[in-house]
Order: C-alpha cells, then sequence, then structure tokens
C-alpha cells in the first residue's frame, strides 16, 4: 500500500525499471541516446507515480550540479572544437619535455 492506502502494483514498476535499464544497457545497439532514455523514465516515474513532481523539483542540488555539468560539458566540447585542447595540451607537454 502506498501513503494514500491504494494497493500499488510493484510489478509494473519493476517492468519499467528493468525496461530503462535494458534500454540504456543496449543504447549502443538501439541507437537509443541515452538521455532520451533517461528522460523516458523519468517520464515513466512520473505518470506511474512512482516519483512526484513537487520531489523532483525540491531537489535542488542535483538540478544546480546538472545546470552547471551541462554548461561545462559543452564549453569543453567547444574548447576542443577550436582546436584549444591541442594547443594547450602541446604548449604543456612541450614545456614538459626533459623534466623526467
Amino acid at each position: 500500500m502506498d501513503e494514500t492506502g491504494k494497493e500499488t502494483d510493484g510489478n509494473s514498476h519493476a517492468f519499467g525499471f528493468i525496461l530503462i535499464l535494458a534500454l540504456w544497457a543496449t543504447s549502443e545497439w538501439n541507437k537509443i541516446d541515452v538521455t532520451v532514455v533517461a528522460l523516458t523514465g523519468v517520464s515513466i516515474m512520473l505518470l506511474t507515480g512512482v516519483v512526484r513532481s513537487d520531489d523532483v523539483l525540491a531537489e535542488k542540488g542535483a538540478w544546480d550540479a546538472l545546470f552547471w555539468f551541462g554548461g561545462l560539458a559543452m564549453m569543453a566540447n567547444y574548447l576542443n572544437q577550436f582546436g584549444f585542447m591541442k594547443w594547450f595540451t602541446t604548449t604543456v607537454g612541450n614545456s614538459l619535455t626533459g623534466w623526467m
């Protein structure tokens, strides 16, 4: 039973979890991006009532980390595209040559 007194169907929750886990584990073969799988999993959990929207919104630290990680990953991607990473590693590598 859940908090409201209604019977919960644990089997459907387990099936949903196993489905999302299988999609994630086979993403190389089925060509479904892991981001799509994760958002689908969150959507299924919200629609079935496993997680409430208030619970999702209350996780301020997780949203903050997601925001900053996304920004840093995007910045690293652009730095790599513009050739900064190759230049930086070459410059640092050349300055360290002969130290050992």
